[in-house]
């Protein structure tokens, strides 16, 4: 499913679900460049629903943080993006799950330090998308039934998840009994 390009008056942004993967893309719209300065990133919000209320809504977490933002955390350790916000201008949940409603909230954060962020919650970009079902069913115009299912590679990402979580190490070729 992909949303329709959202606007408001600092960005202009779009998602694109599959089933179990939400990639949001965002920019700012023209004019708005002199709200460009002090720009440290974004911080996402996600917010799950189920028949219109609220099962769960956080900060996503990314592993990229601020140099000397909260020394002596472990390298790879999931930070908010509230406090360590991305510093691109697009992400990909891949923690959603099938037939789920979604709102996705792009905030802009500002600041000279990064120990002091401002959240822009005013210019909030607001995207809503709902990913497909496995095995959804599409009625098309001439009323015939086709299976349609939109699968994004997130094999690398599950590993590297799979790492960080169970603490393993990767054995080296060259020593496999480490």
């Amino acid at each position: 499913m992909r949303s329709p390009i959202i606007t408001n008056n600092l960005l202009k942004g779009r998602a694109i679900a599959g089933t179990y993967v939400v990639t949001l893309a965002w920019d700012f719209v023209s004019g708005a460049a002199s709200n460009r300065k002090n720009l440290l990133g974004f911080a996402i919000e996600r917010t799950e629903f189920e028949n219109g209320s609220v099962v769960e809504k956080y900060w996503m977490k990314g592993i990229k943080r601020f140099k000397n933002k909260d020394k002596g955390l472990a390298a790879g350790t999931p930070v908010p993006t509230s406090e360590h916000p991305f510093q691109s201008f697009q992400w990909a949940d891949y923690t959603a799950h099938e037939g789920k409603t979604y709102q996705y909230r792009v905030v802009a954060a500002y600041g000279t330090n990064p120990k002091l962020l401002n959240l822009n919650h005013d210019d909030a970009l607001v995207i809503d998308i709902t990913t497909e079902k496995e095995l959804d069913y599409v009625h098309t115009s001439n009323n015939a039934t086709v299976a349609h299912d939109i699968y994004f590679n997130r094999g690398v990402i599950d590993r590297k998840r799979m790492h960080a979580n169970l603490k393993m190490r990767i054995p080296m070729k060259m020593n496999p009994t480490t």
